[in-house]
């Protein structure tokens, strides 16, 4: 998306957790322009989850939609065959166990908010 901004334009990317099954990610593009979206998880086992992402935008309304839910799902399906064959699939809350990168932060954010509430493997598993 860097070809929509001026070369001195500082992305503002704002990733905000509502535990335990939200989060919202927040965009600021130039010129005022807001992306929004919403990650809404709904558990439905032990071991599958439901993801809703709705996605809401003040900018470029009358572009297509369907390209910005097609790159969302893109981004999605790059991480999907990794953390389908991680073993064990719980979800370590303890970030220590793990080596991570910058784009870790909110997953690590969150665990660390499972952890502080008393949290373990049983929550979820």
């Amino acid at each position: 998306m860097q070809h929509l901004a001026p070369d001195d334009f500082l992305w503002e990317r704002i990733f905000d957790v509502y535990p335990p099954f939200s989060a919202v990610l927040t965009i600021h593009f130039p010129n005022d322009g807001v992306l929004k979206i919403l990650n809404a998880y709904c558990p439905i086992s032990h071991n599958k989850t439901r993801l809703f992402v709705p996605l809401t935008r003040n900018f470029d309304t009358t572009g297509d939609l369907q390209a910005v839910y097609d790159f969302n799902a893109q981004i999605f399906a790059e991480d999907q065959e990794m953390v389908e064959s991680q073993k064990p699939e719980e979800l370590p809350v303890d970030i220590t166990m793990e080596a991570h990168f910058e784009a870790d932060r909110s997953s690590t954010m969150y665990r660390r908010i499972l952890a502080d509430w008393g949290l373990s493997k049983r929550y979820t598993v």
